[in-house]
């Protein structure tokens, strides 16, 4: 364990003036400049025969073009696109841009099932895949709640 410490803090840069390897600072900036730049939001497709399954996981699909990012651009910055915080940025942006779409779907969950779908578990993260040139985005409908429970919440102030 302690040769797993040693290795992992020789290969950490801790010099905040030293840019770094990738350019990964400035990759975020620039995907959001993609993002920004792109004229209509994202389009999506809900996956799979029922939108939501029985343990409450939405999968859902959007072109990378919607997003403003073309295929190009995914393989030059892989890695950093596929990070836990631009796949949770990017999942989030687009559940957040078609609330309405995934409202939808907590609201026709029945009264009996709610506590066991929407309840038992909570969202923590998203999963992605690149299909092509499209992700796939997979999320717990927990996310929905809180997402609209914090829009009711703006609302009322």
């Amino acid at each position: 364990m302690d040769n797993f410490v040693d290795q992992l803090k020789n290969n950490i840069n801790t010099d905040e003036n030293s840019p770094l390897e990738g350019s990964s600072k400035k990759l975020f900036r620039e995907v959001l400049h993609y993002i920004s730049m792109s004229p209509n939001g994202s389009e999506i497709k809900i996956l799979g025969d029922e939108p939501c399954d029985s343990y409450g996981d939405i999968r859902f699909e959007v072109p990378m073009k919607s997003l403003g990012l073309s295929y190009n651009t995914y393989l030059e910055h892989q890695k950093d696109l596929c990070s836990i915080f631009m796949c949770n940025f990017l999942g989030e942006l687009v559940v957040r841009e078609n609330i309405y779409t995934f409202a939808k779907i907590i609201t026709s969950i029945s009264t009996e099932d709610y506590p066991f779908i929407v309840e038992k578990f909570n969202h923590t993260k998203f999963g992605m895949e690149i299909n092509r040139d499209n992700f796939i985005f997979i999320f717990h409908i927990s996310l929905l709640q809180n997402i609209l429970l914090e829009d009711f919440k703006r609302k009322i102030k």
